[in-house]
Formats: C-alpha cells, sequence, structure tokens
C-alpha cells in the first residue's frame, strides 16, 4: 500500500473515532440532569451550641425565667406578641407562650411569607413552640427528651419550632410540603439567618435566629 493511500485511511479512522466520541459525551451530557439551586442546597443540623451562642449575642445573654419576666419584657417592647401571619399558623401552645424577641419575628414571618409564595398562597405550616420560660423548660423536660436540661435557646426568645409533620392543620406526612419548607430554610442558612436542627421526636424543626 503507498504510503500516501495509508496516510488518508489511517486519518478516516481518527476521524470517525473523534466524531464517535463526540457524540458519546455529547449524549452524557445532555443525559445529565440540570442541577437548581435549591437542589444543591441541603438542610443541614446546626450543633446546639451554635443555637446558644447565637441567642447569648443576639439577646446579651438574657434568658426569661418566668412569666412575669416575659410580661415585664414585652411592655418595654423587648419581647412582641406573635400572631399568626401569611404562610404559618401558630399552634394552640402548653409549654411556651406567645412571644419572641423580634428579630426572631420578623425572620420568622419572612419564612412564612416565603412558604406561601413557593406555595402559590395555598398552604401553610404550623408552628409549634415559641418562648419557653426556665420555669416552662424544667416542666417539659420530664416529658420530652428533645428538651435540654439546661437553658433552652427558646428561653432567650430566639428560637422557634416548626411542624414538619403539619401542614394546613392536619396532622400527617406531606413530603411535597415538607421538602419546600426545608429548601426554604435550606436558603435561610445559606444566607446566614438563622441555624437549625430537626428534632424527630418532635417532629419539627428547631429555628434559632442568627444575630445580623
Amino acid at each position: 500500500m503507498q504510503p500516501l493511500k495509508r496516510y488518508l485511511i489511517f486519518a478516516l479512522v481518527l476521524i470517525v473515532l473523534s466524531v464517535y466520541g463526540y457524540k458519546r459525551m455529547a449524549a452524557r451530557i445532555e443525559a445529565r440532569p440540570v442541577i437548581t439551586h435549591h437542589e444543591k442546597l441541603r438542610l443541614r443540623n446546626d450543633a446546639y451550641a451554635r443555637h446558644v451562642a447565637a441567642s447569648e449575642e443576639l439577646t446579651q445573654n438574657k434568658v426569661y425565667a418566668n412569666l412575669a419576666e416575659v410580661e415585664q419584657s414585652a411592655g418595654k417592647k423587648q419581647l412582641v406578641e406573635v400572631k399568626e401571619k401569611r404562610g404559618f399558623k401558630v399552634d394552640k401552645l402548653t409549654h411556651s407562650v406567645y412571644f419572641l424577641v423580634p428579630q426572631a419575628y420578623a425572620v420568622l414571618k419572612d419564612i412564612g411569607h416565603e412558604f406561601n409564595r413557593r406555595t402559590q398562597g395555598k398552604h401553610f405550616f404550623t408552628v409549634t413552640s415559641l418562648l419557653r420560660t426556665d420555669e416552662q423548660q424544667r416542666k417539659l423536660t420530664r416529658s420530652n427528651r428533645n428538651a435540654s436540661p439546661n437553658t433552652s435557646t427558646h428561653s432567650f426568645g430566639t428560637s422557634f419550632d416548626i411542624s414538619y409533620w403539619r401542614f394546613d392543620g392536619v396532622k400527617q406526612q406531606n413530603e411535597k410540603l415538607q421538602k419546600v419548607l426545608e429548601e426554604v430554610l435550606a436558603d435561610f442558612q445559606e444566607e446566614k439567618k438563622v441555624f437549625v436542627v430537626k428534632e424527630r421526636q418532635s417532629t419539627c424543626f428547631h429555628v434559632t435566629v442568627r444575630p445580623e
């Protein structure tokens, strides 16, 4: 075979292999799923020590021992009454009271608004716990192993619990709405607005607001 002919055949083989390889690569790229912003983010369990540190900084280490102290601070506008807003409702509370520090209430309202927006204004989640005094905390510890025997961040008025087992007032699992809620909380984590920990026995997300 003449050298020129061998060269042309060799060149043709290289071209065919190159085209075949390119098509395989293009097929793999096309088949690869598109990862959205929300799929990249995953809700993390933040160490509880971070919740405590944030609460101490935000309130200058102010812990509410009893209801008398809560009423006094509410009168000074250091605590604000929590009422249901767009995207969330507050459960009937038995071991906490309807108050938070202003920063925490503002973030709760923002979370509710964003959840409501992402569900086209059709759904809401339930808040199951707000400010809990030290006195209430001691009582709760006897019946709930998730309740810390030490000072809880609930006692600072900086934390609230959101049920992931109750949407639109119905107590049952809703994986679709739970995923939306997790995405919203993951975004707030990413924006350094909150710390979150999932409490499985209580079926809730314990959310603590971070200092700005």
